[in-house]
């Protein structure tokens, strides 16, 4: 059977879109699947090979050194296809197809405006090395078997036949958690829910401002994730969860009321269609997204599943979470169409025939 070897140096062994979705997809269709991540040991889950990558803590020493370090497991493990992940992995990618190798490169955000966007860039240099940035990487991604994009918007960037393989949620997964009654929803604790990373971009402040001025009584917010550049999520009415694997997560949401996506509008994240919303709406959940992050906020307006709030507006996101507590029966109607639009138009499964096709051109498996 063909090897695949998917490459990461920055995300966690066990992310939805890498592991849970590509990898487990690919390993299920009867590919021979690697993944390379940093904290990934070695094991086998779901037919997914673990190898771990030494990750440097330092983020100059991580993206001078990390492309070599991965250029060297990559050529050990002669894979027939390499799938890579993150941009400062784009040097390896170039030096593999260099030598004759099949690497795809999937694109997960909008490399030029993120990085231009970088809190730590002195505004004078933000633009030019973010415009240095993308055209390094559309110089790289020309070079390549293929280019696979987290969303159309993304996929414009780059040339006529990226495949855009978004991140839908697997309805496998979510089978049991969205399928719940209108009396078995009222019964849930008055709780809101973040899941996903915890930072400043994210208005980590501002869900734990928004909890303090809640008007529901026992009303608290649940936030889950990895926190980075903010002080652990702590006040009055939150609660952290840390960091959940997979089961703590569908828990955690079955369990909740209200499932909040609300971010600056930073320039990767206004045209972003974040996994927590879709997941949101595969477990039966109304929403709260910001009215400025516009591609969300249309997906939000045009299935008539959730709220719109400013971004910048503690009160206004207190206000909408305790409507939507106050009001079960309209707040369950919402979670219900949410969870029908990603059943009709938002599910994995498309997406993973999207994914066998690419790679049955690239490295067609041998049917008996």
């Amino acid at each position: 059977m063909p090897t695949v070897a998917h490459l990461t140096s920055v995300h966690p062994p066990r992310d939805p879109r890498i592991f849970h979705k590509e990898c487990r997809t690919l390993a299920a269709a009867g590919y021979d699947v690697f993944l390379v991540a940093p904290g990934a040991g070695a094991s086998v889950v779901d037919g997914v090979h673990f190898v771990e990558f030494p990750r440097e803590a330092s983020r100059v020493k991580r993206a001078l050194g990390s492309s070599r370090k991965m250029a060297d497991l990559a050529l050990d493990l002669d894979a027939d296809v390499y799938h890579f992940h993150d941009p400062e992995l784009l040097p390896m990618g170039r030096f593999l197809a260099a030598r004759g190798r099949t690497v795809i490169y999937d694109a997960h955000e909008h490399l030029a405006k993120n990085t231009a966007a970088r809190p730590y860039l002195h505004p004078l240099v933000a633009k030019p090395i973010g415009a240095v940035a993308g055209g390094f990487e559309h110089w790289v991604a020309r070079r390549l078997a293929a280019v696979v994009a987290a969303t159309p918007t993304i996929a414009e960037e780059f040339a006529p036949g990226t495949v855009v393989v978004a991140n839908y949620p697997d309805l496998t997964e979510w089978a049991d958690h969205g399928s719940t009654t209108l009396d078995q929803y009222r019964r849930r604790p008055p709780r809101a829910v973040y899941v996903g990373a915890i930072t400043v971009v994210r208005n980590g402040p501002e869900m734990i401002a928004a909890a303090a001025m809640l008007d529901t009584p026992d009303a608290e917010f649940h936030l889950a994730g990895r926190v980075s550049g903010m002080p652990e999520p702590s006040g009055q009415r939150v609660v952290y969860h840390g960091v959940l694997d997979r089961d703590g997560l569908t828990d955690l949401l079955e369990t909740s009321r209200v499932g909040i996506s609300v971010f600056k509008p930073a320039p990767n994240a206004v045209e972003s269609l974040p996994t927590k919303t879709f997941e949101y709406m595969a477990a039966g959940l109304p929403v709260v997204v910001s009215r400025e992050t516009t591609t969300q906020a249309d997906l939000v307006a045009d299935a008539g599943c959730g709220l719109l709030v400013p971004h910048d507006s503690p009160a206004e996101l207190a206000r909408a979470v305790d409507r939507l507590l106050a009001d079960p029966e309209m707040a369950f109607e919402m979670g219900q169409r949410g969870r029908s639009a990603v059943e009709s138009q938002y599910s994995w499964g498309p997406q993973a025939e999207k994914l066998l096709g690419l790679y049955s051109e690239l490295a067609p498996l041998q049917r008996s």
